[in-house]
């Protein structure tokens, strides 16, 4: 079980579990999305619960040289995850309009990351977004 967390960070979401203690934290910005965004981000977040990427994290930091890879290859896990559960749009415009607060030494370039969103079909209509 998930346990959702409100914080006052100004941030959309971030995660933080330990082999059966999961959190998503979800921040100031995370209010402000529409619907299917803020279903897209909590699907990344509980990706990287579910996949127990912290615990990975936590052993890799003893080898460090392979710490940024691990990292960039979780968060391209957690975006499949959530493209795959059917928010690929949603997740395509969470990265090219709210990468501020997800960039990050760990993160992979923008570029990296929707392209491997290119590997799902269309599945949302643009207009479930809430944008015009």
């Amino acid at each position: 079980m998930i346990k959702l967390v409100v914080t006052d960070e100004p941030i959309i979401a971030r995660s933080a579990s330990l082999f059966w203690w999961k959190r998503i934290y979800v921040g100031k910005l995370y209010w402000m999305l529409a619907y299917s965004l803020q279903n897209a981000a909590i699907h990344h977040e509980r990706a990287h619960c579910d996949k127990h990427h912290m615990e990975w994290r936590i052993l890799f930091l003893l080898m460090p040289w392979w710490f940024t890879w691990l990292c960039e290859r979780q968060e391209l896990a957690a975006d499949s995850y959530a493209a795959s559960c059917g928010y690929k749009d949603a997740m395509r415009y969470l990265l090219a309009y709210h990468s501020n607060p997800i960039k990050g030494r760990y993160h992979p370039d923008l570029d990296t990351r929707l392209d491997n969103l290119a590997r799902y079909p269309l599945n949302t209509n643009p207009a479930q977004l809430g944008v015009t």
